[in-house]
């Protein structure tokens, strides 16, 4: 007993210690583990807690591993209103973050309505927005994908997103109609995709850097100025992330709080999480006068409209219930004012005729319901009226002698006349071809002329349009004595003084071709029933004469 209770003794000391032992190891291993995790910590602000409308709201903070900042770092940022509704989402480098992305954004599209591509889109019109995924592993991925859409004064003005399986080395895409609002500011405006694992607001990290498209809003279809997008090298130094936007005007910023989500992410896939809140205030604002007119290119005496529909009325849910315009024409001065009421609104539109050239100064005052108002102005440059503008072509260029030319006066352009408050028509064109055959008046613009010698003439053509005014253009046409029969062109689309296959060519893809038929050439139309008199149809007569004198040459 007495040995036994020594052995027992001893197998119970030994049992403690093997216990603190395992204990130390498994605190040492426990230890590691964590100090291998390497903790990532976020932070989330905002520049100040409330803005007002149109306000820039500045979104920032820090990422840090192991208390020291993260440089090559991705951070996903959604805005929500208070309703959950995303506003915006936005991905943010920290310093050059490069890796092996697994998802690539290969295409943003900018289309009307009926998908052909544009640069240019005109505010208070719908446009399609789309994007184009494709997964570059070898294992499917899911991804939620999004777009956010700002104009020049960085006003987030639509923020899409579909969601989907991507197949291994597959592609995933999305369209997206797209209204602009009248409150959005002409000039550059961007599209923002992103690719995330899920809404960043549910802990989404980026699967790749953010790609942007820039294109071009405008008030006016035909003020379209040129336009280079610029280089897009936002970069943030080590630990720090910032982006802004601007709050929306009218509805589509609600009052109240706002919750920014902002999700860091360091290769291999540490993440880490914070959130931030701040308000819109319901401030009372005043409208925001804004208009174009149309044409932009007017003419003394000519209706102008001037449209208002860009002005926007800025307070929450605000409407626009007077638009004054005063029209400082010394001739014809004006004062507009239409009128309505916030379920009823007024017409944006004005109209005015100014009888003179110049330049004159319109101002707008725009008035909402809540008795606010602003005030906008600018010149209007009205040209002088002008008439037509002559002008032809021929073909040959080169005539030959006693062969038929056709001379052309598609080309020429009305003008716009004052008196009669329109773009006159062209109605008669007077031909001169300097080889006695004296003045030629038609009311069609082709005619067709034989030259009986050869020479230089200089050929002259008169119009005059529906209100009496005239224009004249001449040109020197060259007549050549070419006997060689056949030789209707060359190598310079000139006769070369050799009757060869581009001959035959030329006449006999023209056959069949009568004159008044687009493919009618009377180079090709050479002989008809009597010899060597072109009868206005080129058919076998004129081949056969050709591919008779086929090979001769001067």
């Amino acid at each position: 007993m007495h040995v036994s209770s020594r052995l027992a003794r001893l197998l119970v000391f030994f049992v403690i210690l093997l216990m603190g032992t395992l204990t130390t190891v498994l605190m040492q291993s426990s230890h590691n583990v964590l100090a291998a995790q390497d903790p990532l910590i976020i932070t989330a602000t905002t520049n100040k807690p409330a803005y007002d409308i149109r306000e820039e709201v500045n979104i920032l903070g820090n990422l840090t591993q192991d208390g020291s900042p993260v440089s090559g770092a991705l951070v996903s940022i959604e805005v929500c209103d208070l309703t959950g509704k995303a506003i915006t989402q936005r991905t943010v480098p920290i310093g050059d973050p490069t890796e092996t992305w697994a998802l690539n954004i290969t295409e943003i599209h900018v289309t009307d309505l009926s998908h052909n591509p544009i640069s240019t889109a005109q505010i208070g019109t719908s446009i399609l927005l789309g994007v184009t995924v494709e997964n570059l592993q070898s294992i499917s991925r899911y991804a939620f994908i999004t777009f956010s859409l700002y104009d020049g004064t960085m006003i987030p003005v639509l923020s899409g997103k579909f969601s989907g399986e991507i197949a291994p080395q597959g592609t995933i895409g999305g369209d997206w109609t797209v209204y602009i609002p009248n409150w959005a500011s002409p000039g550059e405006a961007t599209v923002y995709c992103n690719a995330y694992s899920a809404e960043p607001k549910d802990g989404g990290v980026p699967y790749t850097p953010e790609k942007s498209r820039h294109f071009y809003l405008t008030l006016n279809p035909e003020a379209e100025p040129p336009y280079s997008p610029p280089i897009n090298n936002e970069t943030h130094p080590p630990g720090k992330y910032d982006t802004t936007l601007r709050v929306s005007p009218g509805r589509y910023f609600l009052p109240g709080e706002y919750t920014v989500y902002a999700n860091g992410r360091v290769s291999p896939i540490i993440t880490a999480y914070a959130t931030t809140t701040f308000s819109v205030l319901n401030s009372p604002a005043p409208p925001q006068a804004s208009f174009t007119y149309y044409p932009l290119q007017a003419y003394a005496n000519m209706t102008i409209t001037f449209d208002a529909s860009s002005s926007s009325a800025e307070g929450y849910n605000d409407t626009i219930i007077r638009y004054e315009w005063t029209i400082n024409d010394p001739y014809n001065p004006a004062h507009i004012v239409n009128e309505g009421t916030y379920t009823n609104p007024p017409s944006p539109l004005a109209h005015h005729t100014f009888e003179y050239a110049g330049t004159y100064m319109v101002e707008l005052n725009v008035t909402d319901n809540e008795g606010l108002w602003s005030t906008t102005s600018k010149p209007v440059t009205i040209f002088p009226e002008f008439g037509p503008t002559a002008n032809f072509t021929w073909i040959p260029t080169t005539a030959i002698l006693n062969q038929i030319v056709m001379f052309n006066a598609s080309d020429s352009t009305t003008g716009w006349s004052a008196s009669s408050q329109r773009w006159s028509p062209i109605e008669t064109y007077i031909w001169n071809f300097s080889d006695g055959t004296g003045d030629i008046p038609e009311t069609d613009p082709i005619i067709y002329h034989i030259f009986a010698e050869p020479g230089n003439f200089a050929v002259k053509l008169t119009v005059i349009d529906a209100d009496g005014r005239t224009d004249t253009k001449s040109h020197i046409i060259e007549v050549i004595n070419m006997t060689l029969i056949g030789d209707i062109t060359g190598p310079e689309g000139v006769p070369d003084g050799r009757v060869d296959m581009r001959d035959i060519s030329f006449a006999a893809i023209r056959f069949g071709a009568e004159i008044g038929d687009p493919n009618y050439d009377p180079r090709a139309d050479i002989t008809g029933t009597t010899y060597l008199v072109p009868d206005g149809i080129i058919n076998m007569r004129d081949i056969s004469l050709i591919a008779t004198h086929f090979g001769e040459h001067l």
